[in-house]
């Protein structure tokens, strides 16, 4: 690549929405990102598959719309409580959203909010584990049974503790990933912050701290599978 494909900004900002697009869109679970009043500005596949909705009668529309009616007051206070938080990542909290067959289905949620440089709420992004889904991951092993029954448990055992830390991998890289997704989607949308120094320089920071943080992910991931893989050969 050349320096003037290099420094042609939109060429930069496009490629990066497309492939952080990509990743967000083939994430195996559901995921959202919301406006600061709640909006749905993106879902994934994954979130459509779970819930039942068509993309386009979702986006646009606000998050509590999918919300039972009895749990949404309580919904919007702490979704209010979490934007007035300084945190970069909300502590997990269970919700309930209404599938389109009328279902009530409740999730772990795990929040990231994106800030500007003078501390305002640019949007909200979030990933969504079915309770149930997890509540039943034991049942699906197969139970100790006869003589053999120690070593099916440490066998049961040891599948549970790689399902567990791969899920775990999976939404602490979808975390930080999401901030890249967002601030780039921020600047292809709004190219006058690139003359704006301060506002890009914070972006740039964030972005660069987001990638540290996959990096360090991606390093805690090959550790614990190359210990899995020691561990199965002695």
């Amino acid at each position: 690549m050349d320096r003037k494909s290099m420094n042609d900004d939109s060429v930069n900002n496009v490629s990066t929405v497309d492939m952080c697009g990509q990743f967000f869109e083939l994430l195996p679970v559901p995921c959202h990102i919301l406006s600061p009043d709640g909006l749905v500005v993106n879902i994934n596949t994954r979130w459509v598959e779970v819930l039942g909705y068509k993309k386009a009668d979702v986006t646009g529309k606000s998050i509590f719309d999918f919300v039972p009616e009895n749990k949404r007051e309580n919904e919007k206070a702490l979704f209010d409580a979490r934007k007035a938080s300084k945190d970069r990542f909300a502590l997990p909290r269970k919700a309930c959203f209404m599938a389109a067959n009328g279902q009530e289905k409740w999730f772990f949620i795990n929040d990231a909010l994106c800030r500007n440089d003078k501390g305002g709420l640019v949007f909200v992004s979030a990933t969504l584990v079915d309770v149930p889904e997890l509540q039943n991951m034991d049942k699906s092993l197969p139970a100790d049974t006869g003589s053999t029954g120690d070593v099916i448990a440490r066998m049961r055992g040891k599948e549970l503790e790689i399902i567990r830390t791969s899920r775990k991998f999976s939404h602490d890289l979808n975390n930080a990933v999401m901030p890249i997704l967002g601030l780039s989607d921020l600047v292809a949308h709004n190219l006058s912050l690139i003359d704006n120094k301060a506002e890009m320089t914070l972006i740039m920071q964030d972005i660069a701290e987001a990638t540290q943080n996959v990096n360090g992910i991606i390093l805690r991931m090959r550790t614990f599978y190359r210990q899995m893989e020691e561990g199965a050969a002695d």
